[in-house]
């Protein structure tokens, strides 16, 4: 518990860029706005937490817990791990040409995911 306290005011001590650009995506922090390639991307808003929070942490893995931390605000007791999927996938469809071989969001076996290398 103290540890997942700790992570998360480390988080929110890290660095804010106002833009972050990868590959073609281009998120807008302030305006919570996302670009592929020029063209805007229609995101929910936990699509767009989401991938905030991938890209700020972009090439650690992630935990689904800690997805279910910084995401959903929540230590997982009223979500549970299959949200997090259900999220990626949708994400996914959205961002990446070929989600089946995604290059954005990548799952990494028995961990969690990570964005980019």
């Amino acid at each position: 518990m103290l540890i997942k306290r700790v992570q998360a005011v480390l988080y929110r001590c890290r660095e804010h860029r106002e833009e972050f650009l990868y590959l073609g995506l281009k998120i807008c922090f302030a305006q919570k706005k996302v670009t592929l390639g020029g063209k805007p991307v229609a995101l929910t808003p936990k699509e767009y937490r989401l991938l905030e929070f991938l890209a700020k942490n972009k090439g650690q893995i992630l935990t689904k817990d800690q997805i279910l931390e910084h995401v959903w605000d929540v230590d997982g007791i009223f979500v549970g791990e299959n949200a997090v999927s259900v999220v990626v996938n949708r994400l996914r469809r959205k961002i990446e040409a070929d989600a089946s071989h995604p290059t954005f969001i990548k799952n990494i076996f028995g961990q969690g995911y990570q964005f980019g290398e």
